[in-house]
């Protein structure tokens, strides 16, 4: 752990989740909050309506992803990692990357 210019504590912690991989959580810019990558698999990503699903590698409920929250094209079963955002009706996927 060391000092940021601001004087803030920087450290970067690992988390393990219960399913897949050990996860590294970093700080956001502003070292306000922590940002948690996931990773899941694209249950399905309609590109003419611009939306889709994606599955939790550590289970639970689907996460919707819109095209606005997705770096590159989308197909049915592409392994992804995306940190989760609060939207108007839940949590949303953005931040979507494929995993190669």
């Amino acid at each position: 752990m060391s000092l940021n210019e601001k004087g803030r504590l920087r450290a970067v912690f690992f988390i393990q989740p219960i399913y897949g991989p050990i996860q590294p959580l970093t700080l956001a810019p502003d070292h306000q909050y922590l940002i948690v990558m996931s990773t899941g698999k694209v249950k399905f990503f309609n590109t003419e309506k611009g939306y889709g699903f994606i599955i939790p590698d550590q289970g639970g409920k689907e996460v919707f992803v819109h095209k606005t929250g997705v770096r590159e094209p989308l197909w049915e079963g592409d392994a992804v990692t995306y940190e989760l955002e609060e939207g108007p009706k839940g949590m949303n996927a953005v931040n979507v990357k494929k995993v190669q």
